[in-house]
């Protein structure tokens, strides 16, 4: 569990609304994959117009699901295959950056990782090493975010997002709010963030 803290500054007479972007389940796989490429642009390129703020909720490359991990460290392979494998999640990684999120550098709050991810030789993960590129916080698999808000020197308020990837399924269409309402009495927060179901 991770907690951060971001200042934003205000004046008393900013009206503007601060705009929070969840960005998750890309599940990017390449040219060929099953990504709903318009629709990913047209979000980022809204949220970009209304200066937000991204909060990531994980699975962003559909590369190794947790099965698929723990058959491919079965598999024993050469340190020549694994070298393959881990240069081509790193391409997923920088095509990802490239194609969609570059224009997002410096307006995200974190990146919650998913289930779809590559470990690599270094320790860390692909989607650490998209934190990297897009210049943000790793907040692992769950993170509150405060958002305190500085209109003076002495007024401040504060908005606490709790933010998790999500696990399970669910076949009704509020089954992701089904999984909040039953675990948002024992978080205190302001806003529940959750990705997972692409619902």
């Amino acid at each position: 569990m991770e907690l951060i803290s971001f200042e934003i500054p205000r004046t008393q007479a900013d009206h503007t609304p601060i705009v929070i972007a969840p960005l998750g389940d890309i599940q990017w796989a390449g040219k060929k994959g099953s990504t709903a490429t318009d629709t990913l642009k047209r979000h980022i390129d809204r949220a970009l117009e209304l200066n937000a703020w991204f909060v990531g909720l994980g699975d962003y490359l559909d590369f190794l699901s947790p099965s698929n991990r723990q058959r491919l460290r079965a598999a024993a392979l050469y340190d020549t295959a694994d070298d393959v494998i881990e240069d081509k999640a790193l391409d997923l990684v920088q095509e990802l950056y490239d194609e969609f999120l570059k224009p997002t550098k410096g307006r995200w709050l974190g990146l919650l990782q998913g289930h779809h991810f590559a470990n690599l030789r270094s320790g860390e993960t692909t989607d650490q090493r998209l934190c990297q590129l897009l210049g943000t916080t790793f907040l692992g698999t769950c993170a509150y975010i405060r958002l305190q808000f500085v209109i003076s020197k002495s007024t401040r308020a504060s908005v606490t997002i709790w933010a998790h990837h999500g696990c399970g399924g669910g076949m009704k269409t509020a089954a992701p709010l089904n999984k909040i309402e039953n675990i948002a009495p024992y978080w205190d927060a302001d806003l529940f963030l959750m990705g997972h179901m692409t619902k």
